[in-house]
């Protein structure tokens, strides 16, 4: 019984314990003076109430269309707003009061234009400039009628302020420019900037109010009555700096120096700088510098590459391939052939002049011009057969119905050779014969496709290094690709081949024979690579009329003429046209060689 009254004991003293120590005491709130503090923020944010002595402060509130004007005890925002820390001595309420934001308006009149915005008070006055003319307030009325506005203006309503201007008087200013270039009188209230006179060997050292120049003219120049300007000059000796110009190496990311100039110009003026034209290049932005008298100025001017892309048109194929960019004179791989053509074969690309590449060949300078672009077109051949030596004695080339590819793979020999010409004697459609994965045996020594008539097209081998005298002596074929392997292309390699129309030779031809491609009637251009250093007597020399007319050579150095060992003429290579009829018939008796230096 005992401990039961002791329990129940126990239970009464901790119940009055968490009495005293609850929040809503009223003993407790009354000795620590705490109190509710309630909101009324008029806007969509809710503030809820909490109990404290002092309101230290409340966060920031925002509302649509309306300034924050404080927190006040009253509804009616009575008395004056509340100032924190507030400290509470009862249960109170705080009410938001806002200022409704209005839109105003500028009409300037003329003047800088000042941005409308919303606002409840517009405590400054904005700020509008006008020439010739003085500010004379702001209205509310758009003829500018009654009292202008004062500011800060509390808005009621949308409103739209006019900005009121009274004219300045106008005078005249007359310019003596005392031996410098004529200055015409003008007749304003306000001269903006400092007119621009020139004179030789002299220095312009401003305007001056007074004829001796003592009085400097400082514009924008209000006029105040009709007025005088008088130029000052001064008398220096010109003075010497330096253009140095750069050129992007190939790897897009250093620039070589090319050439540096002397000039010279007036100590403290501006150089006058212009940037050079180099093919394939364009100038980066410069700034002139101002001339120094130690004669250390230098203008350098940086000259990038000119980039082109380079498109690819199926030509009837199907797939597609993206855009390359190049850059002038940076060799790059064209895109390996991506198309496809049901029942045709790709042998490699065209440009618009009718120049071949083959797919994924290393090319450059496609385009000298900035942003231009290249176009190159498919060429597709119908499909042939691909055949091995072993093959060729089994082919049958009598019964084809269109154009035909024969593409030899593998090791083949001279005998082999010949079977396969016999093969294409007997063809009874034009031929391709695509030796570019072939490896020749003993190499190609003599002709053995002169009696070919149906070989239209020939692509030699890409491992060749040499092609003999009179190789391809009377062949018939319109078109012959050379891989840059060869090195040499012997006398009379291509002698008399009357329908050949275009060669592409390849990039490491070093020697053309003599009467290389003499009597080569039918052969329009050709471009002689940069790897060339000797072209033989009558390589492209025509007995009667020749369609040659285009000789470009990548390499433009002069090249010597030789009759006998003994050098005769130097011969300017830069224009193809000229070229083609030199070799052709005026120097075509002289062996060419070019100049190494």
């Amino acid at each position: 019984m005992m401990s039961l009254l002791k329990k129940i004991r126990f239970c009464l003293v901790a119940s009055l314990a968490l009495l005293a120590l609850s929040c809503t005491n009223p003993f407790l709130l009354d000795a620590v003076k705490l109190y509710v503090v309630s909101f009324e923020t008029n806007c969509d944010t809710k503030l809820d109430s909490y109990r404290t002595a002092k309101v230290k402060e409340i966060r920031t509130l925002e509302k649509n269309d309306a300034d924050f004007a404080g927190w006040y005890t009253s509804a009616s925002f009575a008395g004056g707003a509340v100032e924190f820390p507030y400290e509470l001595t009862e249960d109170t309420t705080l009410y938001a009061k806002w200022n409704q934001k209005y839109l105003v308006a500028f009409e300037t009149n003329g003047g800088s234009d000042v941005a409308a915005y919303k606002t409840s008070v517009i405590k400054d006055e904005p700020v509008t400039a006008k020439s010739d003319s003085v500010f004379a307030g702001w209205y509310v009325t758009q003829d500018c009628s009654g009292e202008a506005v004062s500011f800060p203006l509390t808005l009621t309503c949308n409103v739209t302020l006019y900005a009121a201007w009274r004219a300045l008087p106008a005078y005249t200013a007359t310019f003596v420019s005392n031996g410098g270039t004529a200055v015409q009188s003008v007749h304003a209230a306000v001269i903006n900037e400092a007119p621009v006179t020139e004179r030789s060997a002299y220095f312009f050292a401003g305007w001056f109010l007074d004829d001796v120049c003592t009085i400097p003219a400082v514009f924008p120049y209000r006029l105040g009555g009709d007025t005088v300007f008088y130029a000052k000059w001064d008398e220096k000796p010109p003075l010497k700096y330096t253009v140095e110009h750069y050129q992007q190496g190939t790897n897009l990311s250093d620039y070589m120096f090319v050439e540096a100039g002397t000039f010279y110009g007036a100590e403290n003026s501006a150089t006058k700088v212009t940037a050079n034209t180099y093919a394939g290049f364009h100038a980066k932005d410069f700034s002139q510098e101002i001339i120094k008298s130690d004669g250390s100025t230098t203008v350098r001017i940086y000259y990038d590459r000119n980039k082109y892309t380079v498109r690819f048109d199926a030509c009837g194929g199907g797939g597609s391939m993206g855009e390359q960019v190049f850059y002038y004179g940076v060799a790059q791989n064209l895109s390996r052939n991506a198309f496809t053509h049901s029942g045709y074969s790709f042998y490699g690309w065209a440009d618009d002049g009718g120049r071949m590449y083959a797919d994924g060949e290393s090319v450059r300078n496609l385009s000298a011009t900035d942003g231009a672009v290249v176009t190159l077109y498919a060429l597709w051949q119908f499909m042939g057969v691909i055949v091995r030596d072993e093959d060729i004695a089994d082919l049958d080339l009598s019964h084809l119905t269109g154009e035909y590819t024969v593409r030899v793979e593998g090791y083949i020999t001279g005998s082999s050779l010949e079977k396969l010409a016999r093969k294409i004697v007997e063809a009874n459609k034009p031929i391709t014969l695509d030796l570019s994965e072939s490896v020749i045996l003993l190499g190609i020594t003599r002709s053995y496709f002169g009696a070919c008539y149906n070989l239209d097209k020939l692509i030699l081998p890409r491992t060749l290094d040499y092609i003999g005298s009179e190789a391809f002596m009377g062949c018939k074929f319109s078109y012959i690709k050379i891989y840059d392997d060869v090195k040499h292309i012997a006398d009379y390699a291509f002698f008399s081949c009357e329908r050949l129309v275009s060669v592409d030779l390849g990039n490491g031809v070093r020697t053309i024979g003599e009467r290389a491609f003499s009597r080569c009637d039918s052969l329009e251009s050709i471009v002689i690579p940069r790897s060339v250093e000797s072209i033989g007597k009558y390589a492209f020399y025509s007995q009667y009329e020749s369609a040659l007319s285009s000789v470009e050579f990548v390499d433009t150095r002069t090249w010597n003429c030789f009759k006998d060992s003994a050098s005769i003429y130097d011969v300017d290579v830069t224009d193809s046209a000229e070229n083609a009829r030199m070799l052709v018939k005026d120097y075509c008796g002289y062996s060419w060689q070019k100049n190494t230096y």
